[in-house]
C-alpha cells in the first residue's frame, strides 16, 4: 500500500511539473511578456520601461538577452535604457557584452558616451574575442560613430573569423550614413 501511495505521489508530482514547469513554455511566456512590455513602452508606459530595465539588471540569461532585443527594437524610444546598458557594458558578471553592445547600437545613437564606450571596448585587448560585436554596434549607430573609423579600419585588417568582416560592414554603414546626411538639404 505504501509503495502504491509513493508511486501515486511520484506520478502526480511528475504530471504537475510537466504541465506547469515546462521550460519551453515558460520561455515562450516570458518572451510574450517582454514583447508586451515593448509595445507598452511604445505607448508611453514608463512602468513598462522600468520593468524592462529590471529584467536586464536582474533576469536570468534568457530573459536579459530577450529584454535587450526588445529594447533594441525600440530604436530611439529606447533611450531610457542607455545609462543601465552602459553600466552593464562595463560591469563584470553574467551579462553578455555583445548583446549589450547590440542593444546600445540601436538605442544609443544620439549619446556620445555610447560611441566612446563601444570604441574603448573595440580597442581593448581584454575584449578581443568580443570585438566583432562592438564593431557591429558602431556600424548600427552610423554617422555619429564616425570617430571610430580609424579603429574600425585597423580592425578590418586583423586576422580572425568575425572581426574583419564586421569591421568592414560597420565602415560601410557609417560611410553610407555620412553620405546620406551630406546629401540632405541644408547641410
Amino acid at each position: 500500500m505504501a509503495a502504491r501511495l509513493i508511486l501515486l505521489v511520484f506520478f502526480s508530482v511528475t504530471f504537475v511539473c510537466v504541465a506547469g514547469c515546462d521550460p519551453i513554455a515558460a520561455r515562450k511566456a516570458e518572451a510574450a511578456r517582454l514583447r508586451e512590455l515593448r509595445q507598452r513602452v511604445f505607448q508611453g508606459d514608463t512602468a513598462a520601461e522600468q520593468a524592462l530595465l529590471d529584467v536586464i539588471k536582474n533576469g536570468d540569461r534568457f530573459a536579459r538577452t530577450y529584454a535587450m532585443r526588445e529594447i533594441g527594437q525600440l530604436k530611439e524610444r529606447g533611450g531610457f535604457a542607455v545609462e543601465t546598458l552602459l553600466q552593464l557594458l562595463e560591469a563584470r558578471g553574467p551579462n553578455d557584452p555583445v548583446e549589450t553592445a547590440y542593444c546600445l547600437g540601436h538605442v544609443g545613437r544620439d549619446d556620445p558616451r555610447v560611441v566612446e564606450a563601444l570604441l574603448r571596448k573595440l580597442q581593448s585587448k581584454k575584449e578581443e574575442s568580443r570585438a566583432f560585436g562592438f564593431a557591429s554596434a558602431l556600424g548600427d549607430i552610423g554617422a555619429p560613430a564616425a570617430v571610430a573609423l580609424p579603429a574600425l579600419e585597423e580592425a578590418a585588417k586583423t586576422n580572425g573569423d568575425l572581426l574583419p568582416g564586421c569591421a568592414k560592414e560597420a565602415i560601410e554603414k557609417i560611410r553610407k550614413d555620412l553620405d546620406r546626411r551630406s546629401e540632405l538639404p541644408g547641410r
